[in-house]
């Protein structure tokens, strides 16, 4: 997950109070068992396995699962304009450890003139666990985790919560037939490996994308989510310019700061060509900024 600096996060937060016209704590709560939810104020979350149990030396893909109430969203790794990202602190038995969130490819909100990046509805944010070698054959372990979010509607609420996931120790993976179908359609919602040729330029007021991905005149709904918080002007329209040779997106730059070597961040789109299809598809983006002249501006 993107680091925060303190001044960055207390910008963002004064930021998120300001749209908000009140602040509410919500208190904690624990969840006991896999199926188990812990409920916030506006948003219940838990812990869920693709399987049932867990099996020494090989690793065990879990999620956090946030239900959050209609009219209310929680925010992306990279926020946008105001917000602040979930979190998750993990405490392992001995030997487990965690990999960062796989965040699924997120909404845009806009409140006035702000725009933020983030999740409404049902949301599964997968985890790899490592899992130790030399486990006991038949016995239990549980995952402990305490959770942090933002839930913001025309309000925003600091809610967090205590949550747990206790799996059997097994010899072959088991899927749980409760979640297997949910790990599968979250898959489908995370951000692909890029394929195509991809070049960023800048200028003093515009950074421009290019896909070289073929013809791209079938798709619709192109969006740019940018890891890198300040670095466009979110609130800005973005610009999309599709041909027979791919996609050109430009993005107005934000003066905040300076801009990084490489541009990462998440290309959503639909493509109206794939039979029964209605899904948003979406790559991942890191492509170093070029000179102009070096792309063939």
């Amino acid at each position: 997950m993107r680091e925060h600096s303190r001044s960055n996060w207390s910008f963002r937060f004064a930021i998120t109070l300001l749209l908000a016209n009140g602040v509410a704590l919500a208190g904690s709560a624990t969840a006991l068992s896999q199926s188990a939810v812990a409920t916030g104020n506006h948003v219940a979350v838990s812990l869920v396995g693709e399987t049932t149990n867990v099996v020494p030396g090989r690793p065990f893909q879990a999620a956090l699962r946030q239900d959050i109430q209609p009219g209310w969203h929680t925010y992306w790794s990279n926020p946008g304009e105001s917000g602040l990202p979930t979190t998750i602190n993990w405490s392992f038995p001995t030997g487990f450890a965690a990999a960062p969130i796989l965040w699924p490819t997120p909404e845009r909100f806009k409140t006035g003139p702000i725009v933020s990046y983030g999740y409404e509805g049902e949301v599964l944010s997968p985890i790899s666990v490592e899992v130790p070698n030399g486990l006991r054959p038949d016995s239990t372990v549980t995952l402990n985790a305490h959770v942090s979010w933002l839930a913001c509607s025309d309000i925003c609420v600091p809610e967090e919560a205590d949550v747990s996931l206790s799996v059997q120790v097994g010899d072959m993976l088991r899927l749980d037939p409760l979640w297997a179908k949910a790990f599968a359609a979250t898959r489908a919602k995370l951000p692909a490996a890029n394929p195509f040729p991809t070049t960023t330029t800048s200028s003093n007021e515009e950074i421009i994308i290019r896909v070289a991905m073929g013809d791209a005149t079938r798709l619709s709904d192109v969006s740019f989510f940018p890891e890198d918080a300040d670095i466009i002007d979110d609130d800005a329209a973005q610009s999309v310019k599709a041909d027979a040779r791919g996609l050109s997106i430009i993005l107005k730059r934000s003066k905040s700061k300076a801009l990084p070597a490489t541009l990462r961040g998440v290309l959503s789109y639909r493509d109206l060509s794939a039979q029964a299809d209605n899904n948003t598809d979406a790559i991942s983006i890191a492509a170093p900024f070029q000179s102009p002249s070096a792309s063939g501006r």
